[in-house]
């Protein structure tokens, strides 16, 4: 069992030049205005087949949905290409000009326009590096709740910009980050240990972009600057602090977790978990109540915890988004 609410992982696709051809051999790309501000990277990879003509799939490195659906009718003639993908229910024509597909795609009664180039992937210049070198955090709030995102990017000895993901609420942080690319203001990143990717424009300190997680679009604004976590402060009264302060261990789902209740120097309390096999340590408790017997807290990224207080014991019930139903915890408190 994973405690994440997102699984995180990130891919690229950026738009190429190339020069004038007449083989479709090869990754054709180009970004479709699916509906207004909001585009959709496709490409479209080609194979000579055996018998002559080509074969065709279709991808979006935007939409985890769609991954090599294979195109029928690929016809290809004086410059002229069509193909049908029945399964998107969509066609594309065009015409091939001085190395670039000028064409149209068809969907739902819809044309849309959509220019194909030759890919071929882009070299960060100095510039951008420097436009994108340092810290960027926004704010994700996706089914299982609201996470913050933080990507840091740092030029390597190599001069290639390398990356990292962290995400706070989750206790995952140095998440590698690759593929960094910003072409004419358009910005994306992959991160390969999930199935995501971020991609957007940046403008100055900011970028507008998607969070694109297994067949899902969730805006995604990044501000340039250094994330500093807010402390999330717990109400109780004095004496259910007594009961709770100290740390609890238990095991959940085969997996050794902690629920640790402390104070700062001003006497104010806070609430972390950890999973301690994972290496998820310091998610903060986002709210928590005794009454009476009762306890119940939660995570801000959408776990919660109901249980029964007797003593030194507490015997109760964790669930999450994704979990068919909950599972049993029980914690004790160490000495």
């Amino acid at each position: 069992m994973k405690l994440f609410v997102y699984s995180l992982l990130l891919s690229l696709a950026l738009v190429g030049t190339a020069a004038a051809q007449t083989s479709l051999d090869g990754t054709w790309q180009g970004r479709l205005e699916a509906e207004p501000g909001k585009s959709l990277t496709i490409q479209f990879v080609f194979k000579t087949a055996a018998g002559g003509g080509y074969t065709a799939v279709v991808t979006s490195p935007d939409d985890g949905a769609i991954k090599n659906v294979p195109a029928k009718s690929v016809t290809f003639a004086d410059g002229k290409l069509t193909l049908d993908v029945p399964t998107l229910s969509g066609a594309y024509a065009g015409t091939l000009r001085n190395g670039v597909l000028e064409g149209e795609w068809s969907q739902a009664g819809a044309k849309l326009p959509l220019t194909l180039r030759p890919y071929q992937a882009h070299a960060l210049t100095k510039a951008d590096i420097d436009a994108l070198r340092g810290e960027w955090f926004g704010t994700l709030t996706g089914p299982g709740g609201t996470v913050t995102i933080v990507l840091r990017f740092v030029p390597g000895a190599d001069g290639a910009l390398r990356g990292t993901l962290d995400v706070p609420e989750q206790g995952a942080k140095g998440i590698e980050a690759r593929d960094v690319a910003l072409d004419n203001g358009y910005f994306s990143v992959a991160i390969p240990m999930a199935q995501t990717k971020v991609s957007g424009t940046l403008k100055g300190d900011q970028i507008a972009a998607q969070w694109n997680q297994l067949g899902m679009s969730m805006p995604l604004t990044l501000k340039k600057g250094k994330y500093v976590a807010s402390p999330n402060y717990l109400d109780l009264p004095s004496t259910a602090r007594e009961q709770l302060k100290g740390s609890w261990t238990g095991t959940l789902n085969g997996l050794a977790v902690r629920v640790r209740f402390e104070t700062d120097a001003q006497g104010r309390m806070l609430g972390f978990f950890d999973s301690l096999q994972q290496n998820l340590l310091n998610l903060p408790i986002k709210e928590v109540s005794l009454s009476g017997t009762k306890l119940t807290f939660g995570l801000t990224a959408g776990p919660k915890y109901t249980g029964e207080l007797a003593g030194t014991r507490i015997t109760g019930e964790w669930s999450q988004p994704g979990l068919a139903k909950p599972l049993p915890l029980e914690l004790t408190r160490q000495p």
